[in-house]
C-alpha cells in the first residue's frame, strides 16, 4: 500500500501558479524531490525537470503542466478597484461574485469579483467587464498592497467529499504533477528501516495486522525465515510502532490496518535493537567485537531515552564497559520506575554461522555452550526485558544457546504467521496495479499493442510466478493460504521492468547466488559425505523429498541427512508442498531455487567429465533458432556415456534424469519445465523457447527419455520406443502446450538409453 502524501498534495493545490508565474509550484516540487532524484534542472522557460539515472541509456519522459489558468492585474482605477486580463482559457461566467487570492511580492491579498444584475446582460461577457474590490480606498491605497502584473486565482478550498474523493482548484494540473513526482520515488529495494520507508513515501505492503497476533501468543518470540523475505523491515516496523519515543506514530500508520485497530501497547516500550550481522569483523576477536557492538547499541539506547532516567543512571550506564553491566544498570531503574523494555534482535545467527564455517565446531561450541559469551548474553536478556522478538535463518544456534533453558516460543511453523513475511499474489497484483496507475509500468505487450490493465498484470504474474512464488511455511495452512512470493525477488523484477521497460534477462536474482554460496560453505558441500550429497542429488533430480521438519537441532546434527533436509527448508531451498501421512512433501519452490540445485549438479558432473560449455551454448543457439537439435542431444548423450563414474554414482533412470535436468537448464534461451503436465501425463522435459526475451527464436522441444537395463531384449527396446512416440504425440497435441509454444515449431524428441549400448535419438 502507499499512503497519500497529503502534505505534498496540499502544498501543490494551495500554490498560486498562473501561467507565467510558476515559481511557487516549482519551489514546492524542488523541495519535495531533492532527496529522491539525482538532478533537478530549471530553465528560462519555467520548465522544471527531475532526473533519475542521468547516465542510463534508456530514457523515459513523464510530463505534466504545473501552471493554471487565472487572471492578472492590468490596471488599477482611481477608485482602487482592479481591472484584469485572463491568463489562459477561463470561463468568464464563473468569476462574478467569486472571492479571489492575489499573489504579491509581500504575500497574498484577498478580494472579490464584483457582481451585479446588469453584468450578466452583457452579450460577450469577458474579463474586460470585471472589477475586483480589495477594500482599497483609492488607487494610492491599492498600490500599497498590489502591483500591475500580479496573478489572481479563485479563493477556493480543498474539501473532502464522500467515498474518499475530494475537490480543489486546478486539480487537472496539480494531480498530474503529484502523480509523476510520487511515481519517481523508487521501489523500496534495499530499505530495511520502516521510518525511512514511510518518510520517503516508498511503496509499503501492509503487514500491521500481525502485530496483535505477536502479542497474543507470547512475550518472547523467535521466527526463522529464508533470507530476503523482509525480516529486517518487519522488525523495524515492530520497533517503530511500540516505541515510546516515537511522536509520529499516528502519521506513520495512516492508511494501515493497525490505524483502525490500535493496540493498547502502542508507543509503550523503550526499544533496544541489535543487528548481529554487524558484529563480526575479525573472527580472532569474537568476544571483544561482540561486546563492543552491543555496548555501542546500548549507548545509543541511553542517549535516546536519557530523559527517562536519573542523571546518575545515565552516567553509570555510559561508563560501564560491558554490555552485561549496562543492561543491569538500566534494567534496575526501569523496573523501579515501571518502564517497559522491548528487545529486538535481527540476524541473531549471522555471525555464529560465520564462526561455524570459518573457525569450526570447537570455536562455535565454546561461544554457544556452557559459559560461552553468546550463551551468557541470552541468559541476561530474558529476565531484563518484558518482551523479546528475534529472527534468523537457521534454528541451529537457537538450539545450542537454549539447551537447558527456554528463551522464546518458536513461531516459525505456526499457522498464524504463514503469510507474515513475503508477498501473496494479491499483494503483488496490487503493487503492479499501483505502478501501472502512476505510469511507470506501461500497458502494452511485446509488440507495442496496448492491452488492458488486467491483461498486463496477468502477463507479469505469469512471468514472475514460476520463478519467485510457491513458498509455504506452515503445514496447517497448505492449500488454505495462498502461496508466498519471495519479496526481494519481486522487487528485483519490478525494478528492472520500471527502469528498462522489460523483465530482467536473468530472472533469478543474482544476489540469491550469494545465499547459495553461504549455504555451501556452511555445510561444506565440497566435502560432503555420500549421504548428504545423495540428499542434494535426490532433490535436484526428483524435485522433492518426503521428510519431517525439525524445529531445532544442534550444529553437529547437520551431519545427519534428515537434519540437513530441515536446514534446506529453513534456507528456502525446500518448501511445504503437501503431506504424505506422517511426513511432509517438501518440494523445490520455484525455478530460481531449482536453478541452484541444477547448478550444483553441473558442478558435480563437470568434476567427473567436463563438457565444453561454450560449445554447448552454440548448440543451444542452433537448436533454438534453426531447429538443429541433433548435435545438442547427441553431444549430451555421448558425454553421459564417456565417464562411468557419472553413471555409477546413482543408478538407472534417476541418474540420467538428473544429468539432463542439469545441462538442459543451463541455456537462457529456453524456459526448462521439468515434468510439465500434458493430456493427463507428465513429459520428462519441455524446452520452451523464451521468445519474450529473444524474439528470433523459432523452435521448442518436448523430450521423452526411456531407460533400459543392459539385459533388455530388442523387443523391449522397440516397445520403449513405441511408448515414447505415443507419449510425445499425446503431449504435443495438448492445448496448454500448444498455447505456450505459439509462434514456435514444437519438436518431439525421444532418447532411448540402454545400459552398455548406444543411445537411440529421434524425432517423431
Amino acid at each position: 500500500m502507499t499512503r497519500m502524501n497529503e502534505k505534498f498534495l496540499n502544498n501543490l493545490l494551495n500554490s498560486i501558479s498562473v501561467s507565467g508565474y510558476e515559481e511557487q509550484v516549482q519551489d514546492i516540487v524542488t523541495e519535495e524531490m531533492k532527496e529522491y532524484t539525482d538532478e533537478i534542472r530549471r530553465d528560462e522557460m519555467q520548465n522544471l525537470t527531475c532526473i533519475l539515472n542521468p547516465e542510463n541509456d534508456v530514457r523515459i519522459m513523464l510530463s505534466a503542466h504545473a501552471d493554471e489558468i487565472g487572471l492578472m492585474i492590468s490596471n488599477i482605477r482611481e477608485d482602487g478597484r482592479l481591472q484584469v486580463i485572463d491568463r489562459g482559457g477561463i470561463v468568464p461566467a464563473t468569476y462574478p461574485g467569486r472571492q479571489v487570492r492575489i499573489k504579491t511580492k509581500n504575500g497574498e491579498v484577498y478580494g472579490v469579483v464584483e457582481a451585479y444584475r446588469d453584468l450578466f446582460k452583457e452579450e460577450n461577457l469577458g474579463t474586460k467587464h470585471f472589477l475586483i474590490d480589495i477594500g482599497a480606498k483609492d488607487r494610492e491605497d491599492a498600490l500599497k498592497n498590489v502591483s500591475l502584473g500580479d496573478p489572481i486565482v479563485p479563493d477556493t478550498h480543498i474539501r473532502k467529499m464522500t467515498n474518499g474523493k475530494f475537490t480543489a482548484r486546478a486539480l487537472d494540473d496539480r494531480l498530474g504533477v503529484y502523480i509523476i513526482m510520487e511515481a519517481i520515488k523508487r521501489l523500496p529495494i534495499g530499505i530495511s528501516d520502516f521510518k525511512t520507508l514511510q518518510r520517503s513515501q516508498k511503496y509499503f505492503v501492509d503487514k500491521t495486522k500481525y502485530l496483535p497476533l505477536l502479542e497474543k501468543i507470547s512475550n518472547f518470540l523467535f521466527l526463522i525465515r529464508p533470507r530476503r523475505f523482509g525480516k529486517s523491515l518487519f522488525l523495524s516496523m515492530v520497533a517503530d510502532y511500540f516505541d515510546c519515543a516515537n511522536k509520529d506514530i499516528e502519521k506513520e500508520y495512516q492508511g494501515t490496518w493497525i490505524e483502525t485497530h490500535p493496540l493498547e501497547s502502542k508507543g509503550k516500550f523503550q526499544i533496544l535493537q541489535f543487528d548481529f550481522s554487524q558484529v563480526l569483523d575479525r573472527v580472532e576477536n569474537l568476544e571483544t567485537d561482540f561486546n563492543t557492538y552491543c555496548c555501542s547499541c546500548l549507548n545509543q539506547f541511553v542517549q535516546k531515552y536519557q530523559n527517562y532516567y536519573t542523571k546518575d543512571t545515565v552516567e553509570w550506564a555510559l561508563a560501564a564497559t560491558t554490555s552485561k553491566d549496562k543492561i543491569n544498570i538500566l534494567s534496575k531503574e526501569a523496573k523501579e520506575r515501571g518502564y517497559h523494555l522491548y528487545l529486538i534482535i535481527d540476524e541473531y545467527d549471522n555471525f555464529t554461522n560465520t564462526v561455524l564455517n570459518e573457525l569450526g565446531e570447537d570455536t562455535y561450541h565454546n561461544m554457544t555452550h556452557s559459559s560461552g559469551f553468546y550463551r551468557n548474553a541470552f541468559k541476561i536478556f530474558k529476565p531484563n526485558f518484558e518482551r523479546i522478538l528475534f529472527m534468523g535463518v537457521s534454528p541451529i544456534t537457537l538450539n545450542d544457546l537454549t539447551s537447558g533453558f527456554n528463551i522464546a516460543t518458536n513461531i516459525s511453523l505456526h499457522p498464524w504467521f504463514n503469510m507474515m513475511l513475503g508477498f501473496s499474489e494479491e499483494e503483488v497484483r496490487q503493487m503492479i496495479s499501483y505502478y501501472i496507475s502512476v505510469g511507470l509500468i506501461k500497458t502494452n505487450d511485446t509488440i507495442g499493442v496496448t492491452i488492458s490493465e488486467d491483461e498486463k498484470i496477468n502477463a507479469i504474474i505469469a512471468e514472475m510466478k514460476p520463478w519467485y512464488d510457491n513458498y509455504c511455511f506452515s503445514e496447517d495452512r497448505y492449500n488454505i493460504d495462498p502461496s508466498m512470493y519471495n519479496s526481494n525477488m519481486v522487487l528485483y523484477y519490478l525494478n528492472n521492468l520500471i527502469t528498462t521497460g522489460k523483465a530482467p534477462k536473468e530472472m533469478a536474482d543474482p544476489s540469491c547466488r550469494t545465499d547459495y554460496a553461504k549455504l555451501k560453505n556452511l555445510v561444506r558441500l565440497d566435502h560432503l559425505d555420500g549421504d548428504r550429497k545423495g540428499v542434494l542429488m535426490k532433490i535436484a533430480e526428483k524435485g522433492f523429498i518426503d521428510a519431517s521438519i525439525a524445529d531445532s537441532f544442534a550444529a553437529e546434527e547437520v551431519m545427519n541427512p534428515d537434519r540437513f533436509v530441515s536446514l534446506l527448508y529453513y534456507y528456502g531451498m525446500l518448501t511445504i508442498g503437501g503431506t504424505d501421512l506422517d511426513a511432509l512433501h517438501l518440494v523445490i519452490p520455484n525455478n530460481t531455487i531449482r536453478k541452484m540445485y541444477y547448478d550444483f549438479l553441473v558442478e558435480q558432473f563437470q568434476t567427473l567429465h567436463s563438457l565444453d560449455l561454450n560449445d554447448l551454448s552454440a548448440m543451444y543457439r542452433k537448436a533454438a533458432q534453426e531447429g538443429e537439435w541433433q548435435p545438442l542431444f547427441e553431444y549430451l548423450s555421448s558425454s553421459y556415456w564417456k565417464d562411468s563414474s557419472i553413471r555409477d554414482g546413482i543408478q538407472g533412470e534417476r541418474n540420467i534424469q538428473g544429468y539432463f535436468n542439469a545441462y538442459l537448464h543451463l541455456s537462457k534461451l529456453f524456459i526448462a519445465h521439468p515434468e510439465i503436465e500434458a493430456n493427463h501425463g507428465y513429459c520428462d522435459f519441455f524446452l520452451l523457447a523464451d521468445t519474450k526475451k529473444f524474439s528470433t527464436l523459432r523452435h521448442s522441444y518436448i523430450i521423452e527419455l526411456k531407460y533400459l537395463p543392459s539385459k533388455a531384449t530388442d523387443r523391449e527396446a522397440k516397445t520403449a520406443k513405441e511408448q515414447a512416440v505415443e507419449q510425445l504425440n499425446k503431449y504435443i497435441t495438448d492445448t496448454n502446450i500448444q498455447s505456450l509454444t505459439a509462434g514456435t515449431q514444437l519438436h518431439g524428441i525421444y532418447l532411448i538409453f540402454q545400459q552398455g549400448n548406444a543411445t537411440e535419438i529421434g524425432e517423431i
